[in-house]
C-alpha cells in the first residue's frame, strides 16, 4: 500500500461516483485512500463541478501525493482544478476517453431545442480549444497518460447523425482524446461507456501509475 498517496477518481457527464466503481475496487488496496467524488455534472455548468472538485482536493493534506484517474468530461474537470489550485503534490494523472477538444456529439445535442439549457455541461463539451492551455499546463508539470477508445457500432444512430466518420468510441473522437501532450498514450478497442470498466483498461492504468508507461 502507498501510505503517503491518495487516488482521486473523477467521473464524467451525467454520472456519479458509482460509474467509477470498477476503478475504485481495483485500486482500493493500493492506496492509503481512494476518493471517488460525486460532482454536479448534469444540470449545472462545468465550472460548478470544477469548484466542487477543488473543495475535495483542498481537504487532502498537502503532505500526501495525489494521483488522478478521470473518465470523459472528468478529465477536463480534473485538469482545470489542478490548474486553478496550482497544485504541486501530483504524482500521475490518467485520462480515459476525455474530449479535450470537445465532441461533435455535444455540437449535435446543442442544436436540439432546450437540450443544453437543461443538461448544461453539454454546452461546455462542444468542439473547442479553450481547455487546451490549462490541460497542457498540467501535462507539462506532471506525468499524464491518455487512453482513447476506438470501438463503435456502425449501426449506432447517434454516431451516424453526428457524422462521426473519424476514429471514435461512439461519443469521443480519438483525436480529441489525444489533443493534449502526454507522457504516453494508447488506443484500446473499447467503447465510451465501458472502457473504464474493462479489465484490460484497468491493467493499463495500473501500469502507468506504477511505471509511467502503458506497458504490459
Amino acid at each position: 500500500m502507498k501510505k503517503d498517496k491518495v487516488l482521486v477518481l473523477v467521473h464524467g457527464f451525467i454520472k456519479n461516483s458509482k460509474d467509477m466503481r470498477s476503478l475504485a475496487s481495483f485500486f482500493e488496496h493500493d492506496y492509503a485512500e481512494v476518493i471517488s467524488v460525486d460532482l454536479p455534472t448534469t444540470f449545472v455548468s462545468m465550472d460548478v463541478a470544477v469548484t466542487k472538485l477543488c473543495e475535495v482536493i483542498e481537504n487532502i493534506p498537502k503532505t500526501k501525493t495525489i494521483s488522478f484517474i478521470a473518465h470523459s468530461m472528468g478529465g477536463i474537470i480534473t485538469c482545470r482544478a489542478i490548474h486553478k489550485l496550482g497544485l504541486e503534490n501530483i504524482d500521475k494523472c490518467v485520462f480515459i476517453a476525455t474530449p479535450f477538444a470537445g465532441s461533435v456529439v455535444a455540437n449535435f445535442g446543442d442544436r436540439i431545442p432546450f437540450y443544453s439549457r437543461i443538461l448544461k455541461p453539454n454546452k461546455d463539451l462542444i468542439v473547442t480549444d479553450k481547455y487546451l492551455e490549462a490541460c497542457n499546463s498540467v501535462s507539462a508539470k506532471f506525468p499524464v497518460g491518455l487512453i482513447a477508445g476506438n470501438k463503435y457500432s456502425k449501426f449506432n444512430l447517434l454516431s451516424r447523425l453526428c457524422f462521426l466518420n473519424k476514429e471514435h468510441d461512439n461519443l469521443v473522437e480519438v483525436a480529441s482524446a489525444f489533443a493534449i501532450n502526454s507522457e504516453d498514450r494508447i488506443i484500446l478497442a473499447k467503447n465510451h461507456t465501458k472502457i473504464h470498466h474493462d479489465r484490460e483498461t484497468l491493467s493499463k492504468v495500473a501500469s502507468f501509475l506504477e511505471k509511467g508507461k502503458f506497458v504490459n
